[in-house]
């Protein structure tokens, strides 16, 4: 579980996160917003690589600041919206720094392992990192991630994910929807995103913050209203549309 209390954060002279009080139940939830509505910094908040200015956060009983890292990587893990690799490393180079394993190891878990399997990514094992394509170099961190919240010598109880859909295929967008799913049960996950259509499919819980302050708390992201969708995503009404279950969706995206 993840309580933030009274935070606000000033992000430029321009742009600041104000009045942010949330209590963040385990299961997968929806962070949406337009661009530049803050939601990354919120991620980069709970995830404790800035600090706030003023409240409190804490994932489960652990306080969220910079100076908590070593403590936050117990009970955390983070996918960031950019990944840079500046070392000509092999995917499972990568993958055995990183979550402290041998080479090894690595290839053990890979063997049975179904987010190895889910993500297709033992073809690129022995790939160097900085040779691969977008959604391929996606696809490692993910793993690299979803690893970290699995191993049973370090099992993260949040798990953050800034636009995680980038770069995948269909396929590994459904399976990454269905594993996160079955993950959310015991883990915290939110994850920021713009596939507002997969949002209004999915009865998952969603906030949605705009212009550094949160907008709406949802149980349901299918209970997304018309006027948010019109207000604070700037969409035309004609682009809404509603199916014979009553779900609103995009048409044009």
């Amino acid at each position: 579980m993840i309580t933030v209390t009274n935070v606000s954060y000033k992000v430029s002279k321009e742009f600041e996160l104000s009045n942010i009080n949330l209590t963040i139940k385990p299961g997968v939830h929806h962070l949406l917003g337009p661009n530049g509505a803050g939601k990354t910094s919120f991620l980069n908040l709970i995830s404790g690589l800035c600090a706030a200015d003023t409240g409190s956060i804490f994932i489960k009983d652990v306080e969220v600041n910079p100076l908590n890292l070593k403590s936050l990587s117990k009970v955390r893990a983070y996918l960031l919206q950019k990944q840079s690799s500046h070392f000509a490393l092999t995917v499972k180079g990568m993958l055995a720094i990183t979550l402290s394993l041998s080479e090894n190891e690595i290839d053990n878990i890979s063997l049975k392992n179904p987010i190895i399997s889910g993500l297709d990514l033992a073809p690129l094992l022995n790939r160097v990192i900085t040779g691969l394509s977008g959604g391929e170099t996606q696809r490692a961190h993910l793993a690299r991630v979803l690893l970290h919240c699995n191993l049973e010598t370090n099992p993260a109880s949040c798990l953050l994910l800034d636009e995680p859909f980038t770069g995948l295929d269909v396929a590994h967008k459904l399976w990454l929807n269905q594993y996160l799913a079955t993950m959310g049960e015991n883990t915290t996950i939110i994850i920021s995103h713009h596939e507002l259509n997969l949002a209004l499919n999915l009865a998952q819980p969603a906030i949605i913050i705009n212009k550094g302050q949160i907008h709406a708390i949802l149980k349901d992201s299918r209970d997304i209203e018309i006027t948010t969708l019109l207000s604070v995503f700037n969409l035309p009404k004609q682009a809404l549309v509603e199916t014979n279950e009553g779900i609103l969706q995009i048409i044009g995206i």
